[in-house]
């Protein structure tokens, strides 16, 4: 389950050498050599036990990982739609998927720096984590609803404030019952870079997919192809000069440049105007105080 960080400096995956697949591993990667190097482990399980790390995704700073917690042997809820959903049987009787009802998985987060790791509680349903013990959710059916999280990926652009994870989830839709489909949360960017605790938002469902087969997804968000000078645009991230002033407009040299703007390219935090934002992943981000 290989991810690049967004900046394709780091790569994270699960390291199915290591305890038997128990294990994330994280390397710096060098795009010119195209070589790996210092791998390191950033999550680890009870190699005895079920539950197992699958599907990492950097977060835009570099300084945490998304990844689920889950112990379904396939990492996936092996392709149910449904947890009310009859898993097939082979010759012999047995459930071919093992009862992938019964599975769990959901969110998490390593803070790169500590390995502390968090649940991402208010994104899987809970207002925090002391109330997960006993199913304690918001969600309107409960304790249907929880557990059923999987593929989590990471938006490569800061926006509004905050990072966007997306990730598929069994959740009740209406009069259709529980429908396997596509949910984003909002994720606070941490002005220290720690991520210690559970800095995620309430899911939100993206719509449009009330129709399409119900099946396993994976959620990607991309970029657009950015826009040469003289094109029209919103934000410097449109813009691959990383400038925008209603149009793209071409990036002054170096030592014309005072200062970048929210969403204009930048090398470190002292390019940005304004001294609360950070130079993620090359343009300055918005940080809410926290």
């Amino acid at each position: 389950m290989p991810m690049f960080s967004p900046d394709g400096r780091y790569l994270v995956f699960n390291d199915a050498g290591r305890d038997a697949a128990h294990a994330i591993v994280a390397m710096d990667y060098d795009t010119a050599r195209h070589k790996a190097t210092q791998p390191r482990v950033l999550v680890t399980e009870d190699p005895a036990g079920d539950v197992r790390p699958g599907w990492p995704a950097f977060l835009p700073d570099n300084r945490a990982v998304v990844f689920t917690r889950t112990n379904d042997p396939y990492f996936s809820g092996s392709g149910s739609s449904s947890i009310f959903a009859a898993p097939a049987q082979n010759a012999s009787g047995a459930d071919v998927f093992g009862g992938s009802q019964l599975y769990s998985s959901d969110l998490y987060l390593a803070d790169v720096a500590s390995g502390r790791v968090s649940l991402l509680a208010k994104a899987m349903g809970f207002e925090t984590r002391d109330r997960t013990a006993n199913t304690d959710t918001y969600l309107p059916f409960g304790a249907e609803d929880l557990h059923r999280n999987f593929f989590p990926t990471v938006s490569p652009a800061a926006a509004g404030g905050y990072f966007w994870v997306f990730f598929d989830s069994v959740r009740y839709f209406g009069s259709l019952g529980p429908v396997r489909a596509i949910w984003g949360t909002a994720i606070d960017i941490r002005p220290d870079g720690s991520y210690a605790t559970d800095p995620s938002h309430p899911p939100f469902y993206l719509p449009g997919q009330e129709f399409i087969s119900r099946s396993r997804h994976r959620a990607f968000a991309a970029l657009d192809r950015c826009r040469l000078d003289g094109e029209m645009c919103e934000t410097g991230v449109s813009c691959c000069s990383g400038r925008c002033n209603g149009t793209c407009v071409q990036q002054p040299p170096p030592e014309k440049v005072t200062c970048s703007q929210p969403n204009e390219r930048c090398e470190t935090s002292a390019n940005c105007c304004d001294s609360s934002n950070l130079c993620i992943n090359s343009f300055c981000a918005l940080v809410e105080l926290l």
